[in-house]
């Protein structure tokens, strides 16, 4: 568990993740949250972005008109200069921040909200903001999420699921969220909040993350945040059985974040990676950070059980292809991300090279940061893979 610090028409979605991006990239991948020159009206947007910052979740979700919801945003990182820190957030978000609806909190942990206050430190940036959704209740919030609401003057924006009580597999539905109000076609539904009930004793507040689906066509990606189990005992019935139990092929998705940035603990549990069975994964972890996120065993486990990650560079023939690439002209040195870094239970990390899967980590080494970006019509998708070494 991570510490907690109390003091457009729809035509293709596309995904891309940012983890810990340097200053120099600011002006470059801003455009990544606006239409790029050599797309055309209606063929392509970016409706999700994962920007994340070392270790920490941020995702921002566009919709076509450019409207943005961001789930999660924060970081335990502190090295300024490997990692955006607040003034290259802002510089980032400077003409976007006002087209800002929605904030979801996954839970109060402080790698899910930190870079909030520092990014958006007046309400004025956020005059587009409607709701701020967290789990628990807002008398349950760290005193930072206090601080920084109160600073927006956002206490009467605040939103909570069933009052702070169970929802989705226990209690009522959690509900939707409306995250693109001109294009219906895009769906937010909440499967889970508040399932741990741990906003008040102390314990594991991992369990109580929102979880959310993202769906257009047939095309779907799922946000855990943290959510995991109270245990690391694979027979554990505990949330992770509980969401499968009651939502079985609904979690069958095309794309997925690891849950706990790719923790191998109490997260990413052979009940859970089995039900969800992704095409394509992507992880929020830094292995230098002390958990050294994501871990190894939790990659290996979807190639050798789960066996649904394709190969972005596999022929039509194989049975693990991904499908018609979207992207004009894609090249294999920008679909597949040959090096990643992962961890181990011993504190120990590993540099793995001549991968083939669709996985995707935004620190593949201690020199590198990757730029990663997942398209598609609601029915195919294309990945695009952009080494940032050397800025």
């Amino acid at each position: 568990m991570d510490k907690e610090y109390a003091n457009e028409k729809i035509n293709a979605a596309q995904i891309v993740a940012l983890l810990g991006l340097p200053v120099q990239l600011s002006e470059k991948l801003s455009s990544f949250v606006t239409k790029p020159a050599d797309e055309e009206p209606g063929e392509r947007f970016h409706p999700i972005i994962p920007v994340d910052r070392g270790q920490g979740d941020a995702n921002v979700i566009q919709c076509p008109d450019g409207i943005l919801t961001l789930f999660d945003f924060g970081s335990n990182n502190d090295d300024a200069d490997r990692f955006w820190v607040g003034p290259e957030m802002q510089d980032f978000f400077a003409d976007k921040a006002g087209l800002i609806r929605n904030i979801i909190v996954s839970h109060q942990h402080w790698d899910h909200y930190r870079l909030l206050p520092d990014t958006f430190p007046a309400s004025s940036t956020l005059t587009g903001l409607e709701n701020i959704y967290i789990s628990c209740t807002a008398a349950d919030m760290a005193q930072t999420m206090v601080d920084w609401v109160n600073a927006i003057n956002g206490t009467h924006l605040l939103r909570e699921f069933n009052a702070g009580g169970k929802c989705g597999p226990i209690g009522p539905s959690c509900g939707t969220i409306d995250v693109c109000p001109n294009d219906p076609e895009i769906t937010l539904q909440v499967m889970a909040a508040n399932l741990g009930q741990h906003c008040t004793d102390g314990g594991n507040k991992n369990i109580d993350s929102i979880v959310v689906k993202l769906t257009w066509g047939s095309i779907s990606v799922l946000l855990p945040g943290d959510f995991e189990d109270e245990t690391s005992d694979w027979g554990e019935e505990g949330p992770q059985k509980l969401m499968v139990d009651y939502y079985g092929s609904q979690l069958d998705v095309t794309i997925t974040e690891l849950c706990h940035h790719g923790s191998s603990y109490s997260s990413n549990k052979p009940v859970w990676r089995d039900a969800v069975r992704p095409e394509v994964l992507f992880a929020s972890g830094d292995p230098w950070f002390q958990y050294q996120h994501p871990r190894c065993d939790v990659f290996d486990s979807y190639i050798t059980y789960v066996g649904t990650v394709c190969k972005p560079l596999a022929a039509p023939t194989d049975p693990l292809y991904c499908g018609e690439n979207l992207l004009p002209d894609p090249q294999p040195g920008e679909t597949l991300q040959d090096t990643y870094t992962c961890g181990f239970n011993n504190e120990t990390f590993t540099t793995r090279t001549g991968n083939e899967y669709a996985f995707y980590t935004t620190v593949p080494d201690e020199t590198r940061i990757n730029l990663i970006d997942i398209s598609t019509d609601g029915t195919n998708f294309g990945v695009r893979y952009v080494d940032q070494s050397g800025l």
